[in-house]
């Protein structure tokens, strides 16, 4: 058998070094979860959820260990001074050998990346970027794309981060686990933890593509080999236009994607004096309750006809994009005494979009943080302007709008 595009594995778990460590909300005084081993060698383990405290949690850790420490050999033994990484920077998925048994219906793959060179302590493991991705147990393969991952929003409204911690990295993979969301069923959970791996393919299709094409020339005449390349050539050239296209385009909402958006950005800012640009983060209210309860193929559709309802009330030099997971910007050159009435628009565009709750029809709100550009600023400073806005408008109720 000829393999086309062979992929290249990493194991991850188990790994030379590693400390795997269970955890739960009974750290806490009123937690009232548990985790407890099972088998420690065949990675069977159990988690009792209780609702000792509002958002339980439970799950099991695995971090990487340098090979100088003297922990290295002591299984489970683990200092801050041990830490070491991985650089998966390259890599495209992960992939998850998880036996599961329970009435959960999903999980939540997270790992942390280390920022500096800098010596790892505990007062600055809080300040580790938590990135994660929630996936169906029950589906297999277990796969979960680095593309899809995310830095989780609670630990953006906690620590602040600048805007560059915001985007997830996988260049220095300090620790990766798993558990179970927020909201998950009580009672007993088990999990048996085979594996877990990452991929990558050795060659991109692109040039897999060249490479066939280089070995057919050879093989042609003259004549021929120069009208094939002619022919290829434009073919090509249509090909990397679409694929240009793509790149910046959300698979999902049609709408820019964070690419896309970074490109816009790059043109208009810092904006020139005297121009009129207001940026809008857009988050979708209890987003999160609504994949949890009703399920994530729900949640992609409301997703998908949110973007199309935002869509629907923008101008033609408006630019809209995900910015990731249920975040939306919008970069305007609207003139700011018609911003009211855009924003209206746009809060009463969601009015159309309901859901059948398990009691109730849900509707769907979001809030809205917005702000002008500031001449010679550059976009964090007015993202971080806009994005404490929506920070105020979420610790007020949601479902309104904040000028910052």
């Amino acid at each position: 058998m000829i393999v086309i595009n062979p992929k290249k594995y990493i194991q991850l778990y188990p790994y030379p070094g590693t400390a795997v460590h269970l955890f739960a909300d009974s750290e806490l005084p009123e937690g009232t979860s548990k985790a407890a081993w099972i088998d420690r060698e065949q990675g069977l383990f159990t988690c009792e959820i209780g609702y000792g405290v509002q958002y339980p949690y439970c799950g099991v850790i695995i971090k990487y260990k340098d090979s100088a420490s003297p922990n290295y050999d002591i299984p489970d033994e683990f200092a801050m001074p041990d830490a070491t990484s991985l650089d998966l920077s390259t890599y495209e998925r992960v992939h998850l050998s998880v036996d599961y048994v329970g009435e959960s219906n999903a999980m939540n793959f997270f790992l942390r990346n280390i920022i500096d060179e800098k010596p790892l302590t505990l007062d600055a493991y809080g300040a580790l970027p938590y990135i994660h991705y929630e996936y169906d147990p029950m589906r297999k393969p277990n796969e979960v794309e680095f593309s899809r991952m995310a830095v989780a929003r609670w630990w953006i409204d906690r620590v602040k981060p600048p805007q560059e911690l915001r985007t997830p990295r996988f260049d220095k993979v300090f620790e990766l686990g798993i558990d179970l969301p927020a909201l998950s069923p009580a009672g007993i959970h088990r999990f048996k933890l085979n594996s877990i791996t990452a991929s990558k393919s050795y060659f991109s299709q692109m040039h897999l593509l060249i490479t066939i094409y280089a070995l057919a020339g050879v093989a042609i005449l003259v004549f021929l080999v120069q009208l094939l390349t002619s022919f290829w050539a434009r073919r090509l050239t249509e090909e990397n236009r679409a694929l240009r296209s793509t790149m910046i385009i959300d698979p999902l909402t049609k709408c820019l994607n964070r690419l896309g958006l970074e490109t816009v950005i790059g043109e208009m800012f810092p904006v020139a004096d005297g121009a009129s640009v207001y940026v809008m983060i857009l988050d979708l209210d209890h987003f999160k309750k609504i994949n949890d309860t009703l399920g994530h193929a729900t949640g992609d559709e409301v997703l998908r006809k949110v973007s199309f309802a935002i869509s629907q009330e923008l101008r033609a030099d408006d630019f809209f994009g995900r910015w990731g997971g249920e975040e939306f910007i919008i970069i305007s050159k609207i003139s700011g005494d018609k911003l009211e009435v855009m924003i209206g628009r746009l809060m009463r565009a969601l009015q159309s979009i309901t859901l059948q709750g398990p009691a109730e029809p849900w509707k769907v709100t979001m809030s809205v943080g917005v702000t002008d550009a500031r001449k010679g600023e550059s976009f964090d400073t007015t993202f971080k302007r806009a994005d404490e806005a929506l920070y105020q408008v979420k610790q007020s109720g949601r479902n309104n709008w904040k000028l910052g």
